[in-house]
Order: C-alpha cells, then sequence, then structure tokens
C-alpha cells in the first residue's frame, strides 16, 4: 500500500495529544464522535502544535499494526479507563491514534498507560502497555509492547516489541510525467521478550537453547514440562505455556 505524507526525518517527538495531518492514508474515514466527558477532559489543555518541514514523498507499506481504526478501550495513567473507542496503533511512531468527532488525535505515552485493539479480521483482541521495561539500544521504558501474558503481580510476563522502519527510497514506478519515483519502504520486525524474577526484559530468539536459558535454574523443570506437554520451543504461543508453568513454580 502507497501512502503519500508530509514528514521530517527523523521524526518529531511530540507530547500530549496532536492533530494530525500526517501519515494519513488517502481515503476516507468513518469520523465518530464520542462526546465523551473523559475525552474532553482529557484533550483540554493538552494540545500541541507540530509544524513538520514538508518534503513530499511516498510510503510504500503500512504504518499501523493495524490498517484500520477499530474499536478500543484506553487505560490512563490516571486510573480511567475509556471504552468504545475508534483507535489504532501507529507502530513507527510507536503512538496511539484516536478519533475524536472530526479530528484524528495522536495520544501521548504521558497519558497512556495501555490499550486493547479488537482486530476484526481474526477475531482477535490485542492489549498493548507501557512502562514494562525498556532494552539498551532499543527501546525505551515508554515504549508500547504487546502483552501476550503477564502474571498478576506483573513480575513476569510475555511481550512482542512491534518495530517499523523507514528505509531507503527506491523506484516505486513510473510517475504520470514518466519519470520514476521514488518511495520510502515500511520494514516491520518484532521481538519476543520475557520478564523474569529479576524484572528485566530480556529478549529471546525462539529455539531451545536460547528458551531454556532464561529460565535458570528452573529449567531442567520447564524442559520437562515442554517435553511432557509436546510444546514447540519455536512457537511463541507454547513459549508462553512455558513461561505460565515457570510462573507457578
Amino acid at each position: 500500500m502507497i501512502y503519500r505524507s508530509s514528514f521530517t526525518l527523523p521524526s518529531i517527538l511530540i507530547a500530549g495529544l496532536i492533530t494530525l495531518s500526517a501519515f494519513l492514508p488517502e481515503r476516507a474515514y468513518a469520523q465518530a464522535d464520542m462526546g465523551s466527558e473523559n475525552i474532553n477532559n482529557m484533550i483540554r489543555g493538552n494540545a500541541a502544535i507540530i509544524t513538520p518541514r514538508a518534503t513530499r514523498s511516498e510510503i510504500v507499506g503500512s504504518l499501523y499494526f493495524y490498517e484500520f481504526f477499530t474499536p478500543g478501550t484506553i487505560f490512563l495513567n490516571n486510573g480511567q479507563k475509556l471504552t468504545e473507542i475508534q483507535a489504532r496503533y501507529n507502530v513507527l511512531e510507536d503512538r496511539l491514534e484516536i478519533i475524536n468527532r472530526a479530528d484524528t488525535l495522536q495520544l501521548s505515552e504521558v497519558l497512556v498507560r495501555g490499550f486493547e485493539l479488537e482486530v476484526p479480521s481474526n477475531e482477535s483482541v490485542y492489549h498493548f502497555r507501557n512502562r514494562v521495561g525498556s532494552v539498551a539500544n532499543n527501546f525505551s521504558r515508554n515504549s508500547y509492547l504487546q502483552v501476550l501474558f503477564e502474571s498478576e503481580d506483573e513480575l513476569t510476563g510475555v511481550y512482542v516489541r512491534h518495530s517499523k522502519r523507514l528505509a531507503e527510497p527506491r523506484t516505486s514506478g513510473a510517475s504520470g510525467y514518466g519519470i520514476n519515483e521514488r518511495a520510502y519502504r515500511i520494514e516491520n520486525s518484532t521481538t519476543v521478550l520475557f520478564k523474569g524474577e529479576d524484572s528485566q526484559l530480556t529478549p529471546v530468539r525462539l529455539n531451545r537453547r536460547n528458551v531454556l536459558r532464561v529460565f535458570g535454574d528452573k529449567s531442567n523443570q520447564v524442559r520437562d514440562y515442554a517435553r511432557s506437554n509436546n510444546l514447540n520451543f519455536r512457537d511463541k504461543n507454547d513459549f508462553v505455556k512455558m513461561v505460565q508453568f515457570y510462573t507457578s513454580l
């Protein structure tokens, strides 16, 4: 999919709520009037203005976890929960976007603790939250991570870090003037993360050796459990089952 956008490289980091004019697909979205007092209170006094340097370019690929706005639930840092919100996750900028009346707003991670998105294509609900932890030279504590499993005390868990980056421009095809246009490409990557007793996030490459290593002195018990239940060390859902067993020990 090709987007036409005005953007600055690198992207400007923004605090507060931002009315977006950049990175929007060239299609019309149904605008939902939330009419929520909570939303209005949240927006009031938190608007910021972004003035990007305009360089007209094309982006090949999607910026988002799921392309369209879908029903979502937002968990704020002040304890409030906002429901029936039309939202989508901008993975490239690591920001949550919502529709409010005729505007598309981008929420700062300062306000948001986490969110859930309903994806109709596979009838699934995806849960994300920040302030889980950080990985040096990769992402900060404020970055959103998808939660695959989390213990009740939030001390142990399995997460996925979704990342997108703009790769160097390359020819995308002939323009209307017979000249080849250059396009930035979106490149995607995911990293599975484990949080154990030390509360540190550890990237895990899913294979037998690396998976058992994260369980430390309980690795033999987890190995026997995996063997008894025919679990695949390369499957992230089976890895979640191993972590759940590990947490119960």
